[in-house]
């Protein structure tokens, strides 16, 4: 986005401020609130693929909620590998 309506404000030869329409200052404020949400989504979304536990719900029972027990050994060598793994 730039605008047309934007006033630069110089002090000693280097710019300093930016004087613009309040509705584009909104704007601004709205984007950037975009990008802090889209990194954060990026973050945990990195975080969940790097969990050793990121796969575990496909080892939960949809009617009892809880792991299988013959799959549990599967799980700790998973975790046991990204501990390892560091």
């Amino acid at each position: 986005m730039t605008s047309d309506n934007a006033h630069i404000i110089e002090r000693e030869g280097n710019r300093k401020f930016v004087m613009l329409p309040y509705e584009e200052y909104l704007q601004l404020r709205e984007a950037e609130k975009d990008c802090e949400e889209l990194k954060a989504f990026r973050k945990a979304k990195e975080l969940r693929e790097e969990s050793p536990w990121s796969g575990a719900s496909e080892y939960v029972s949809p009617r009892r909620s809880s792991v299988q027990p013959h799959d549990v050994s599967s799980l700790a060598r998973r975790w046991l590998e990204q501990v390892q793994r560091g």
